[in-house]
């Protein structure tokens, strides 16, 4: 059933950066600047190099988990240009999808995935990219199909010719099952959510069988929980592109949305205050704070405090 469309929600509550869900699979930054990038948690092996081509953008739609996309049939850009290489096995089979931000300083990246890369041949083992460069005014998402014990390759590369130094930042989230009991039967269904579309598939156990949901659009990220104290997992998401939360209260249909928290938070949605209802809640790694908002009072308060140190890694849990 398709429920939602986003651009007409109504609700919006507004805070100090405000709302919260799981935190992303990988959060990787560095330069393209002929210094190999540091290995991120998650990824097996990080390169950097220069090709003499690169590919040629032909401005169609980005790869996207349910329709692959073939290597452009465009002939290669010559040149020099520098890329970053990061190579990653995955545990589970899923749908991954990477949003690809400006980081600052000057110049572009683009984003491309390959089953394996070889700068000699840049069009063989094409897996997916996006339709654009990422500038400061611009944010690239792509979407593609990982199997468990494959590797991808992920290549960072400055569609500029001769220039270095370009900073960039990606993340990646994987569509993987979400725990959750959508039916209120007491029993947790098994579910997944698919980025490159925005639709939940509930395998409902009281039924066993398949209900799908639209809740998003590609590049969200699930961050279902019960925000409406009923005993039912609400449907849920993050949007990184506008800092927003939405959550649809399975209680009456009614789509509630926020802004909290800022890029580079964790969130962390759970029962903080005991109230039976999940809070908004997010973990903040520059200063190892967390941030809670209170369902206790239909989410008009927040509080902050630390716990934690750098590089940790923060663990959602309900508090009972």
């Amino acid at each position: 059933m398709r429920v939602l469309n986003l651009s007409r929600m109504l609700v919006l509550a507004l805070g100090i950066g405000l709302c919260p869900g799981l935190a992303l699979a990988h959060h990787i930054s560095s330069s393209l600047d002929g210094t190999a990038p540091a290995l991120a948690a998650g990824v097996d092996s990080a390169t950097t190099g220069t090709m003499t081509a690169r590919l040629f953008r032909d401005g169609s739609t980005p790869g996207t988990c349910d329709t692959p996309k073939a290597v452009t049939s465009q002939g290669n850009m010559a040149g020099t240009f520098r890329y970053d290489t990061y190579t990653i096995t995955p545990t589970s089979t899923g749908c991954v999808t990477i949003s690809s931000h400006y980081y600052g300083g000057t110049g572009n990246f683009q984003v491309t995935v390959y089953s394996s890369f070889d700068p000699t041949n840049i069009k063989a083992n094409f897996i997916a990219d996006s339709n654009a460069s990422v500038t400061a005014t611009t944010r690239e998402f792509l979407s593609f199909m990982a199997y468990a014990g494959t590797p991808y390759t992920i290549v960072v590369w400055n569609p500029t010719s001769g220039v270095e130094g370009t900073p960039y930042l990606f993340e990646l989230s994987d569509s993987l099952a979400r725990p959750g009991d959508f039916d209120g039967d007491g029993y947790t269904d098994t579910a997944v959510f698919r980025p490159s579309t925005g639709d939940w598939y509930v395998l409902q156990s009281s039924t066993n069988t398949t209900v799908v949901y639209q809740f998003g659009v590609n590049g969200d990220i699930p961050i279902d929980a019960d925000y409406d104290g009923d005993g039912v997992t609400d449907l849920a998401i993050f949007r990184p592109s506008a800092g927003q939360w939405w959550f649809k209260r399975s209680s009456n249909g009614v789509v509630y949305g926020c802004i909290f928290g800022a890029s580079g938070d964790k969130p962390t949605p759970g029962d903080y205050d005991k109230d039976g209802i999940a809070d908004i809640a997010f973990f903040r790694p520059g200063n190892s704070n967390w941030y809670v908002l209170r369902s206790s009072d239909n989410f008009a308060t927040y509080y902050g405090y630390p716990y934690g140190t750098t590089g940790d890694i923060p663990v959602a849990s309900e508090r009972k």
